[in-house]
């Protein structure tokens, strides 16, 4: 069995950055690890608004769930909020299989991603009864 490396590239959007997230061979993206701190570089360095652009991503291991979940609980204790966009299918039947459904937020399109939270100001799913 081949291990996935990730290789991680990104951008700007206004307040938001947008992290393509991309599972490869190639010897040159970073091991689980590696990426798993890289990502919460950028996250350090960024708004606290970031999307996670899941298209180049067929298959998530437990590393890479629990890398998504850290970041993402990190993120929400400093004011921040990610979001996940343009995730597979088989990716998103995982995701509902661990309950993280109810913790990620996950939009179809990074432009859907990027308007929830350039829209965002009292943190996820603001709303007023």
């Amino acid at each position: 069995m081949v291990d996935r490396r990730v290789s991680l590239s990104w951008h700007t959007v206004g307040e938001v950055t947008v992290i393509r997230v991309d599972t490869s061979t190639s010897s040159s993206a970073l091991d689980k690890e590696a990426a798993a701190e890289k990502l919460n570089e950028i996250a350090g360095e960024s708004s606290g608004k970031l999307v996670l652009d899941m298209s180049a991503v067929e298959l998530v291991d437990s590393r890479m769930l629990a890398a998504i979940v850290s970041l993402n609980r990190k993120l929400g204790k400093e004011g921040g909020q990610l979001r996940m966009c343009s995730v597979a299918p088989l990716v998103k039947k995982m995701l509902d299989a661990f309950g993280l459904l109810k913790v990620l937020k996950v939009d179809d399109t990074e432009q859907e991603a990027i308007a929830a939270l350039s829209g965002a100001t009292d943190g996820p799913e603001a709303s007023s009864p």
